[in-house]
């Protein structure tokens, strides 16, 4: 007699924490980019901002040595199931931020990447963060290289 698998315990982004623990999120990818270094054109790694059904985001970051494992399952807009991956703090050293959250899932070779064909969750497709008026003027006439944007924009 066979056993019923048990439903997949889903996390929430805001549930997430770098305790190692098995996590598993349903979310939508708003936005999927290639980060290239700007000074020798090379690959450094897949940048994805997804956001879960409150709303909330979080950066996924997928090493180089990873794309052409998860690239070709990833689409923007699409709704997925990520299983086994590392939760890790974002570097502080950034210019700028890609969300709020200061934590950045990190791929393994181990993660699994369910794409969901039927989503029952009410996922947004896009999410915005207003910054304080005080922090606009620091970055008044500032360069920076954001998602999408060449460095002759």
């Amino acid at each position: 007699m066979a056993l019923d698998a048990q439903p997949l315990e889903l996390n929430s982004i805001r549930d997430l924490s770098v305790q190692k623990r098995a996590w598993n999120i349903q979310f939508r990818v708003s936005r999927m980019w290639l980060a290239i270094n700007p000074n020798t054109n090379e690959t450094l790694h897949l940048d994805l901002v997804i956001l879960d059904a409150q709303g909330d985001t979080i950066w996924v970051q997928i090493s180089e040595d990873l794309i052409k494992t998860f690239q070709p399952k990833l689409k923007e807009q699409q709704v997925y199931i990520f299983k086994d991956f590392k939760v890790i703090l974002a570097p502080q050293s950034l210019q700028y931020r890609l969300v709020l959250n200061r934590l950045l899932i990190h791929f393994t070779p181990t993660t699994i990447v369910e794409e969901v064909v039927e989503n029952i969750l009410p996922i947004p497709a896009y999410h915005f963060d207003f910054i304080k008026e005080r922090e606009i003027h620091s970055r008044c006439d500032q360069r920076r290289y954001l998602p999408g944007m060449s460095s002759d924009s």
